[in-house]
């Protein structure tokens, strides 16, 4: 492994998931401050007897990446026509804003930065939790992954930082853009870095930055990438204000506003915001 290109005041961990927003924020943290290890949560959806036997026995003999490719497949082929379309606009729309991203905060997202690396199907479980502890971090950094359950919030003396999309404590949860195109609230886009502590998104903050919102029919994607721009430029300078000493800690404000979950995140729902987007389905 190389040296940090970066020197810190602790060690730090990146809790993440794949992604290109997430390729670019792990570069820009370990030339910024440096990172310690990197725990890469790919989600799996879980199989249990005769089927997770299956799946293990095709694996093994396809390969993982050509057995993965042809379990998409499948499962786009038994989707309904209407739900295959919205999937395909939003895997577009995804798509292209991620190339703008890329374009203006490059460099190359091939690969990740030269630091330990632990691939898991679950950030909380025991492996992972073990892999981390192993490392005695002092600051663990969160983007993109599960809710965090206390074995792992307990872990760094300086304790867990998470980077969320929007202004908080408005639009907690999951997919923040997509609530606020739908509802059109424009007010609160940007990124919140607060402190993890059992609840989802409920924090103490430690900096915030709105992101910027132009043009009548912004879409979650491209606000999305606009936020992960935001995040690159914040996130860093939390982390080491933290590992100094010198942050300093909001509590959040009482809020009505409900926390939105990945279930809320319906088909229906789904296809009224792109039709009121003005897209043809």
């Amino acid at each position: 492994m190389s040296e940090h290109p970066a020197t810190s005041d602790g060690k730090v961990l990146l809790l993440t998931s794949p992604g290109l927003p997430q390729r670019l924020l792990a570069q820009r943290l370990h030339r910024e401050i440096g990172l310690d290890g990197l725990v890469v949560e790919r989600r799996r959806a879980p199989l249990g007897g005769k089927a997770a036997a299956l799946k293990r026995s095709a694996s093994r003999v396809l390969g993982r990446a050509l057995f993965d490719r042809l379990l998409s497949i499948k499962h786009r082929l038994g989707e309904p026509r209407m739900e295959r379309r919205v999937r395909r606009l939003e895997e577009d729309l995804q798509r292209a804003a991620e190339q703008r991203l890329l374009a203006e905060h490059g460099p190359d997202p091939a690969s990740w930065p030269p630091v330990d690396i632990l691939e898991t199907p679950r950030v909380n479980n025991g492996d992972a939790v073990a892999w981390c502890r192993r490392r005695r971090p002092d600051l663990i950094l969160v983007y993109g992954t599960s809710i965090l359950k206390q074995p792992m919030i307990r872990l760094p003396r300086l304790g867990v930082l998470n980077a969320h999309s929007s202004i908080l404590p408005h639009f907690r949860g999951v997919f923040s853009e997509f609530w606020q195109v739908l509802q059109g609230d424009f007010d609160h886009v940007g990124v919140t870095v607060h402190c993890i502590d059992p609840g989802v998104d409920t924090g103490d903050v430690v900096l915030q930055a709105r992101s910027p919102v132009d043009g009548e029919n912004v879409d979650p994607y491209t606000l999305r990438c606009r936020n992960a721009a935001t995040t690159l430029e914040i996130y860093p300078r939390a982390a080491r204000a933290v590992l100094s000493g010198e942050e300093t800690r909001q509590a959040q404000a009482a809020s009505p506003a409900p926390t939105y979950r990945s279930r809320d995140l319906t088909f229906e729902r789904r296809l009224e915001l792109w039709r009121r987007l003005g897209h043809d389905l």
